[in-house]
This record gives structure tokens, C-alpha cells and sequence, in this order.
């Protein structure tokens, strides 16, 4: 009988502990053989208590985890993402199969296994990826897919189910579309990128998507989410100004006016209907192939995997 391939993941992560806790749970009940997490906070404490659980690797990022390197902290947490998960990869993946760099607020999401998924990738792809479907605020069940296809007919969908916004958007997310990766382990001369790998320094482009896993996002689960991480999306993150939106039009420019006319009112109308799960908004996703019900039972993986 063939072994099945082991797989784990890794993330560097700035978040409430049970948040945390949540994310290694849900992953260690998937079957992950380890999960690697870089607290970006350097709480030892939450090391503390997600080290006893045996899947979970901890390690704080304090001064001295910088130290230890003989360079400084890099500025730009996507500096210190790729920097973690490809020390994880290169370090501490080795005896695995396949290696996930993921946030911590996905939750990969197969059809059957996770396990399975993996060993049906041809022996020649490097990589499997994950494509996203992004959380609507609500019970926590629902998730939206991308709209794709031509550009008139992505816009006609996107007027039919977001009629106000949804031209501003890509695929009706807020979020990012490129999805994450799945990376055989093994290779030496790699980089661990957000959304790619390097290997050589050359882009890899063995890769394969991922048909029977998806990567559910929960990136504005509630509106407090959303406003808590708003500035730093605006500034740094997934709404920066140099990303550019559909016609060139940036998210960024788009949240900004909303704001300067309308104040906050005008951020949550654009929320209301972008994220808010509502009967209407189901049956209309549903219509369209879109709506996904997903139910990740994180307190119920929580208190299962870390009951203290």
C-alpha cells in the first residue's frame, strides 16, 4: 500500500491567541503532522501554551530570534513572512512531503483529505494551488467563490450580484485572488514567497491547481474585523495604492473616496453588500455557482485539540 503524503503548514502570525489556537487546530485535525508557527508578537506566553500541544512548533520572534540571523528585523511583514516560512521549509519541513505557507486566517478546506488531494499531483509539479473563497459575515458557514471568465462577462455577473461595487472589484474580492501554495519539500536553492515560490532564483511554473481544495479566507469576517485591520491593509496590506483593481482602479482609491464623501457610512454600505451574508445575497452566489458552505467548527476544534 502506498503511504499516504504527509503535509504541514506554516505561518507568521500576529493575532489573538484562541484566533491562533484556532488556525493550528483546524489544520491539525485536517491531518497536518505539524503546523509552524512564527508569533510575530513575540508573546512567549501563547509559545508557551501552543508548544504543548506535539504538532505545534512555536517560536516567538523576539529581538533575539533576529539576533540569532545577525540581521535586523525587516520592516515589512512580508519580509518577515517569507523570511520564517522559507527557514521552515529549508529547517524544519524536510522529513514531510509537502509544505503550506498560508495566514492565519485560512483554512485549507478539501473535498475528501487533504492527504488524498496530495497524492493525486503528478510527480513533476512542484506546487498545488490553493484558490481562495472569501468569508461572508453571518453564521460563518458561507463563503464566496471568484467570479472568472472574460472580462464582459465577469462584469455582467459582478453587476448581478454586487450591483453597486462590484465593478471596483476582482472576481467580487477584497481580497487577494492569487490564492496560496502547496510545495513539495526537498528543494534546496528555494525561496518562500506570499503568494509563490523562487527556486534558483527563477519563478516556478511546474505548478498545478488545486480542484478538490480551496483556501476559505476569512479576511472580514465581522465589520469590526475589517475596521480593526483597515488602516494597515490601507497602508501595507491587501488595499495598498500600488495594487492595482479592475480598469486600473485601485481598492485603495475606491475605499478612499467612500471615505473623504461619506465618511464610515460609506464604508459600510460598500461592506453591507460586498461581505454581509444575507438570504438574497446566497441565492443570488448560488445561482451562480458561488456559494460554498464550508463549516470549519473552530471552537469545536479548539477545545478538542487544545482543551485547557
Amino acid at each position: 500500500m502506498t503511504r499516504a503524503p504527509t503535509w504541514c503548514v506554516a505561518a507568521t502570525v500576529k493575532a489573538p491567541l484562541v484566533d491562533v489556537q484556532n488556525f493550528a487546530a483546524h489544520h491539525i485535525d485536517r491531518g497536518a503532522t505539524k503546523v509552524f508557527l512564527f508569533l510575530d508578537d513575540a508573546d512567549h506566553s501563547a509559545c508557551e501554551i501552543l508548544n504543548k500541544h506535539p504538532a505545534v512548533r512555536a517560536q516567538a520572534c523576539d529581538d533575539a530570534w533576529w539576533a540569532s540571523f545577525n540581521r535586523p528585523r525587516p520592516d515589512d511583514h512580508k519580509g518577515r513572512q517569507a523570511f520564517n516560512a522559507t527557514r521552515a521549509y529549508r529547517i524544519f519541513a524536510r522529513k514531510l512531503d509537502w509544505f503550506a505557507h498560508i495566514d492565519v486566517d485560512e483554512f485549507i478546506w478539501p473535498d475528501t483529505t487533504i492527504s488524498e488531494s496530495l497524492a493525486a499531483a503528478p510527480s513533476d509539479a512542484r506546487t498545488m494551488r490553493l484558490r481562495p473563497i472569501e468569508a461572508l459575515e453571518g453564521d460563518g458557514t458561507a463563503f464566496k467563490g471568484r467570479i472568472t471568465g472574460k472580462p464582459d462577462v465577469t462584469k455582467e455577473i459582478s453587476d448581478r450580484i454586487y450591483p453597486a461595487y462590484g465593478q471596483f472589484l476582482r472576481g467580487g474580492f477584497i481580497s487577494h485572488t492569487a490564492g496560496k501554495l502547496f510545495v513539495r519539500t526537498g528543494f534546496d536553492k528555494i525561496k518562500i514567497r506570499i503568494h509563490n515560490i523562487m527556486i534558483d532564483n527563477d519563478k516556478d511554473r511546474t505548478g498545478i491547481e488545486a480542484t478538490d481544495m480551496r483556501l476559505c479566507h476569512a479576511h472580514a469576517k465581522t465589520w469590526d474585523a475589517f475596521k480593526s485591520m483597515y488602516e494597515f491593509r490601507m497602508k501595507q496590506g491587501s488595499y495598498r495604492k500600488e495594487l492595482s483593481g479592475p480598469d486600473g482602479v485601485p481598492l485603495h482609491a475606491i475605499f478612499k473616496t467612500l471615505e473623504d464623501e461619506l465618511g464610515e457610512a460609506g464604508l459600510r454600505g460598500f461592506y453591507n453588500e460586498i461581505c454581509v451574508d444575507t438570504p438574497q445575497l446566497r441565492k443570488t452566489l448560488a445561482a451562480e455557482g458561488l456559494l460554498h458552505i464550508c463549516d470549519l467548527r473552530l471552537d469545536q476544534m479548539r477545545k478538542k485539540h487544545f482543551p485547557d
